[in-house]
C-alpha cells in the first residue's frame, strides 16, 4: 500500500528485496540497499523500516519524509547524506572558517614523542576532575588525542597521560566550559618542558570551533594559508561514516599554499592551529569540487531544523 503525504497517495516502486537493512525514511538505491553517502542512483524513500532479506515498499515518487542528516531550509536541494539521510547537495564550496590566524607560537613542541601531565600552580577545587583535552600528533605524523583530567582532590599534583606526543595543535575544556581562573600547564611528564599554557578564565588554546558553518555536508575540507607555506592544521570531527575523526594535512607550500584532507566530512568540531605558523592567515572551505548534478536526489519542501528531523522532499530519483 502506498503512503499519503497531505491527502495525497503517493506512488510506490514496491516488492524491494532489502540487499541490507534499511531504516524508515531514508534514501534507497536501485542495488535494493540504504543509499550511500553522495549516491548517484536513489530510487526511492522507504517510509517504513525493511529488514535486511525482507520485501518491504519503496516510494518513488511524489513529497516524502526523509530522515535530514544536516539543518535543511525549504528550497535547499539535497543528495544522500550518511545512513540514507538527506544532507544539502550544494553546487559551491561551503565556507567552515573564513579566517584561521596561526598560534604556532603559543606552543614550544615537545624534542622528541613524549608522555605529557598537566598541573596548576595552585589547587583550584571547582577544577579538581576536569578534563584537559590534548590535540596532535604521533611520531608518524598522524592525529592523535589524549584527554587528561586535573587531580580530583589537588589540582596543584601533576597528573600524566598515556599517549606520547610529537608535537601538540591544541588544548581546550573537554566539557566546554571555562577553566578557573588559574592556568593549566601542560608539560611533558615528570616536571619536564612546558609545552603550552592555557590561561585561567579560557576555554581553548588552538583550537578554533568553526565561525561560519559546522556543517560540511559530506566533503572534503580545503585548507588555504599564506604563500610558500608548509606548516600543519588538524581537523577533528564527524566524518561521512559517522565516526569521530581527526586529520592532521599539511600545506603545499605553493603560493597560494593549500592543502585537502582525504577524509569526507560531515560535520567539524575544531580546527587546531598550534602548528600552523603564528600571524599566518588562511581559511578553511569545503573542497572546490563541488556536488555532482546526478547526486541531487530532491528539494526541501518542508525545513527540518537539525540532524535527526523530518524534512519533506520532492523526490528526483537519479537511478
Amino acid at each position: 500500500m502506498s503512503a499519503t503525504i497531505n491527502g495525497i497517495a503517493q506512488p510506490d516502486v514496491g516488492g524491494v528485496k532489502a540487499a541490507s537493512a534499511i531504516a524508515a525514511q531514508r534514501f534507497v538505491a536501485s542495488n535494493g540497499a540504504q543509499a550511500a553517502v553522495d549516491s548517484i542512483s536513489v530510487v526511492g524513500i522507504a517510509p517504513r523500516s525493511i529488514p535486511n532479506g525482507n520485501v518491504g515498499q519503496v516510494d518513488g515518487a511524489g513529497i516524502l519524509p526523509v530522515v535530514a542528516d544536516a539543518p535543511l531550509t525549504a528550497g535547499n536541494a539535497v543528495k544522500v547524506g550518511v545512513g540514507g539521510r538527506a544532507t544539502k547537495h550544494s553546487t559551491s564550496q561551503t565556507v567552515i572558517q573564513t579566517a584561521i590566524a596561526g598560534e604556532a607560537t603559543a606552543f614550544s613542541q615537545p624534542i622528541a614523542a613524549t608522555a605529557l601531565e598537566i598541573v596548576q600552580a595552585d589547587h583550584v577545587a571547582g577544577d579538581a576532575g576536569r578534563g584537559i583535552v590534548i590535540e596532535g600528533s604521533d611520531g608518524d605524523g598522524d592525529a592523535i588525542t589524549e584527554t587528561i583530567a586535573l587531580h580530583a582532590t589537588a589540582t596543584d599534583t601533576a597528573v600524566a597521560g598515556e599517549t606520547e606526543f610529537t608535537t601538540v595543535s591544541a588544548v581546550y575544556m573537554a566539557d566546554g566550559a571555562a577553566l578557573g581562573a588559574q592556568n593549566v600547564t601542560v608539560r611533558a611528564a615528570d616536571e619536564g618542558a612546558t609545552v603550552c599554557t592555557l590561561v585561567g578564565t579560557a576555554k581553548e588554546l588552538g583550537a578554533d570551533i568553526p565561525a561560519q558553518s559546522r556543517e560540511a555536508y559530506c566533503n572534503e575540507l580545503t585548507i588555504t594559508g599564506p604563500n610558500s607555506d608548509t606548516t600543519h592544521v588538524t581537523i577533528v570531527g564527524i566524518s561521512s561514516a559517522d565516526a569521530v575523526a581527526r586529520e592532521r594535512v599539511t600545506l603545499d607550500g605553493e603560493s597560494p599554499s593549500v592543502a585537502t584532507t582525504t577524509t569526507v566530512w560531515r560535520y567539524i568540531d575544531r580546527i587546531c592551529l598550534g602548528e600552523f605558523t603564528n600571524a599566518a592567515a588562511g581559511a578553511v572551505k569545503t573542497n572546490a569540487t563541488a556536488d555532482t548534478a546526478a547526486m541531487k536526489c530532491g528539494v526541501v519542501v518542508r525545513a527540518a531544523a537539525a540532524r535527526g528531523d523530518d524534512a519533506l522532499v520532492l523526490l528526483k530519483p537519479n537511478a
